[in-house]
């Protein structure tokens, strides 16, 4: 029963993490003249900056860890009847909340009845290797692998048990109820960790009016009924790009893409407009968020070494770091970096993409909207030891494997208490010669290939190692 009230109020999802880089020969083998110049890599676009409100970094903090931007859901006593207390506090909340795992948040709905809900911690929270928890981390240990869609009524029985068979506690949870029926049958992964914020918000839009943002049971729009697996990005990352989203095609105000969310139990037009009056103090907090510092011994003269090679391969999409950072701003053309291509063939001309381009998310103040790129974000690499496994997909389990193509697993299992490999940077797996079970990646399954991001190939075994000893330093 606790498992299965976890997955129910786990359909809160954001966006999620592509990577790549350039550079196609080995450095150290072949110095570049100037690995400096400021030469577009092939295939690269630069994206354009947006102007972004400003915000309140506390307020937003707050609002993003006990806000009710979710405001239906499983009544408070019997959610408390099931879970028992989390005494660690990790996000240092008070009152109910402080009792309560980082992923939920106990809430008033309207009615007045406490309700817990999912929060954006359900997907951008989690445990760095070393055991400390990190707000914006993307959590690859979530199971979508099942249909939600019968543990609804486990929730309606116990339900039925305190309450009877109405009320105000019906009341509270009939939009959450509403929501989860309908995205559930749709939003069933191959994979444990692997994402499926895009479907969900496919789903979710498809039953709700662009303008007045109310429900509508008859589903709107067609779409294909195919779950494109993603990777949760890091939020620590946020603050670089001019465009958010796995292929940048997040534009205008920031706070409209991030609050989209909301479209789980949504009312209306006026509870929208409540919650954008939190989102810019929101957007504020998350561009607030640090990568975490590597936290295990590494060896400062291979790292030297390693940075040498990184200027040489890597920079000239994904930035510099350390003193004086940049950072370009680039997507780089889907055939180019040759990584799975069906999130991107999905996106163009998308339904939800069109849905939001004419929906008050876009329309409304200072409007958000989605284009459209053609390809992939080289995304900056700040905390990159900490976000294993890699690609917009998450079909690669380790920096190692990144940066070496002919080393990829087909069919590789990592567990969620598997050891983090200090070596080849990322969790350890075992590989397989076929999927073994819902924790076993397939890349063979449709929107779950390994492909492409083959800069690293040329590179001598000495200098991808090196590579991979500078990269736990950013």
């Amino acid at each position: 029963m606790k498992k299965d009230l976890y997955l129910v109020l786990s359909l809160l999802l954001f966006a999620v993490f592509a990577i790549c880089s350039c550079g196609n020969d080995d450095p150290m083998d072949d110095p570049m003249d100037d690995p400096l110049e400021e030469v577009l890599p092939e295939g690269a676009t630069v994206m354009p900056e947006n102007a972004q409100p400003v915000g309140d970094v506390e307020a937003g903090r707050d609002y993003l860890f006990s806000g009710n931007y979710i405001s239906s859901g499983i009544p408070y006593s019997t959610f408390k009847s099931v879970f028992t207390d989390d005494d660690e506090n990790v996000l240092g909340r008070e009152g109910k909340n402080a009792t309560i795992g980082p992923e939920y948040t106990a809430v008033d709905h309207f009615n007045g009845q406490k309700v817990v809900v999912a929060n954006c911690m359900s997907c951008h929270g989690s445990r760095l290797p070393n055991g400390d928890y990190k707000v914006g981390l993307g959590n690859i240990n979530y199971d979508f692998t099942d249909d939600q869609t019968t543990l609804i009524n486990a929730v309606r029985l116990k339900m039925t048990f305190d309450f009877g068979t109405e009320g105000p506690e019906w009341d509270a949870f009939r939009n959450f109820e509403r929501a989860t029926e309908t995205v559930a049958p749709h939003i069933v992964t191959e994979t444990v960790g692997s994402n499926p914020a895009d479907q969900l918000f496919t789903v979710l839009a498809a039953h709700r009016d662009p303008q007045t943002l109310e429900w509508i049971d008859e589903q709107q729009y067609e779409f294909p009924n195919i779950v494109v697996p993603t990777d949760v990005p890091a939020w620590w990352t946020t603050g670089k790009k001019n465009n958010p989203l796995y292929m940048g095609v997040g534009q205008g105000n920031h706070s409209k893409l991030f609050m989209a969310a909301a479209t789980l139990t949504l009312e209306d037009v006026a509870e929208a407009e409540e919650i954008e009056s939190h989102f810019a103090d929101v957007m504020a907090f998350i561009r607030s968020i640090e990568a975490p510092l590597y936290p295990y011994p590494s060896d400062e003269d291979l790292a030297a070494q390693g940075k040498l090679v990184f200027e040489a391969s890597c920079q000239s999409c994904h930035g510099t770091y350390g003193e004086n950072e940049t950072y370009p701003n680039l997507y780089i053309d889907a055939d180019v970096v040759g990584t799975d291509a069906l999130m991107q063939q999905q996106e163009i001309g998308g339904p939800f993409l069109n849905w939001f381009n004419s929906s008050w998310f876009a329309s409304h103040g200072e409007s958000g909207a989605l284009g459209v790129t053609g390809g992939y974000v080289a995304q900056p690499l700040d905390g990159i030891w900490a976000t294993a496994p890699y690609l917009h997909n998450g079909s690669v389990p380790n920096l190692y494997t990144l940066l070496n193509s002919e080393s990829r697993p087909s069919y590789w299992r990592r567990t969620a208490d598997a050891e983090y490999d200090q070596d080849h940077v990322g969790n350890s797996f075992t590989e397989e010669t076929s999927k073994v079970d819902q924790y076993t990646y397939d890349v063979t399954l449709m929107g779950y290939g390994n492909s492409g991001h083959i800069y690293g190939d040329h590179l001598s075994e000495e200098n991808r190692m090196a590579l991979i000893e500078y990269l736990k330093t950013l």
